[in-house]
């Protein structure tokens, strides 16, 4: 019986280092009682109410369908929720392996840093928002801390997910994943970009169209549907926005030195709230995507002056800014 999981995206995939990240148990769900499977989401942002826990069809190796999960209550910011797969419906099946999971977002939001699974046999398996990122889909860093099987510790970006697309840069309202294909116990050599965002490993869909009438379907590598983003990181990509809407009245400032404010701000799928590196010292505008130095010591204009909270430019005039929610990123949580 495992007991950790290796989550194996090994060497660099478009840039981004994962390695190998030795997700301990208490980053995944316990297991249930031999029939049931279970699965644990983590959120790295959402709604200042929280976000919508998602409804979860699982699916196994053949392609059939297992069990389900359906959804109630809020998952905050940087919480998580485990969820029971129910596999003693009627049509489901007792004890299976769930190696496909369907993940429907709610009309709120959330930034999923990442999703650990335990089936009935107690095996642990995991995905990473990292993954989300690599395929282009709308992304955001989070506060997530995940262990590395060196001692050391992660953090992970997070993926957007959303059924209404409120925010119409938020096109991933649904997505299919094969497990097995992030989750090694063991150290194993990351699959090409194309493989790992493409049917059947990846299939995410702008809009699922979920009837609760009937069971969900399998979507398979032959499936045709004009909802289905596609199966590259190109398809992916979400369109530009230039209101940033849903987040005008949140900063985040981070003192982590994983986070690059310049790398948030330059990279067309990222979404989220203004941004502040504290390692680097840049502030950045999501909005505009414009960056500013902080102000200090030796920059005393044309710089964003954390205490006032406030732009100051080369005549050494204050703009005040009106965040009414500025949240703190500090090491360790």
């Amino acid at each position: 019986m495992a007991t950790g999981i290796i989550i194996g995206i090994a060497g660099l995939i478009n840039g981004l280092a994962f390695g190998i990240l030795s997700v301990l148990p208490k980053m995944t769900p316990d297991k249930v009682d031999g029939v049931d499977s279970k699965v644990r989401i983590a959120v790295g942002l959402a709604s200042q109410m929280g976000g919508d826990s998602p409804y979860i069809a699982a699916f196994n190796e053949m392609t059939q369908f297992v069990g389900y999960y359906d959804p109630s209550g809020k998952i905050e910011t940087g919480g998580f929720s485990d969820f029971n797969i129910n596999q003693h419906c009627d049509k489901c099946r007792k004890g299976q392996q769930a190696t496909y999971l369907q993940i429907f977002a709610g009309d709120d939001a959330i930034c999923v840093a990442y999703i650990g699974q335990t089936w009935a046999d107690g095996t642990k398996l995991g995905w990473l928002g990292d993954m989300g990122k690599v395929c282009g889909m709308p992304n955001y860093y989070s506060n997530i801390q995940v262990e590395m099987a060196d001692g050391g510790s992660h953090v992970p970006y997070c993926t957007w997910f959303d059924r209404d697309h409120s925010d119409p840069t938020f096109n991933v309202g649904a997505i299919q994943l094969h497990m097995p294909a992030f989750s090694k116990m063991g150290q194993y050599s990351a699959p090409p970009e194309n493989v790992l965002c493409s049917k059947p490993i990846t299939v995410a869909h702008y809009d699922a169209g979920r009837d609760d009438s009937i069971l969900p379907s399998f979507w398979g590598s032959t499936r045709k549907s004009r909802r289905t983003l596609g199966s590259s990181k190109k398809d992916f990509r979400p369109r530009s926005s230039a209101s940033n809407s849903a987040f005008n009245e949140t900063l985040i400032a981070s003192h982590l030195p994983q986070h690059n404010a310049t790398a948030l701000c330059a990279s067309p799928e990222s979404r989220g709230p203004d941004f502040i590196s504290f390692d680097e010292g840049v502030f950045c505008d999501m909005t505009n995507r414009i960056t500013w130095p902080l102000c200090g010591e030796t920059i005393t204009n044309g710089c964003y002056d954390w205490k006032t909270h406030s732009f100051v430019d080369r005549k050494l005039r204050k703009r005040e800014t009106d965040y009414s929610n500025i949240v703190e990123w500090k090491s360790g949580g």
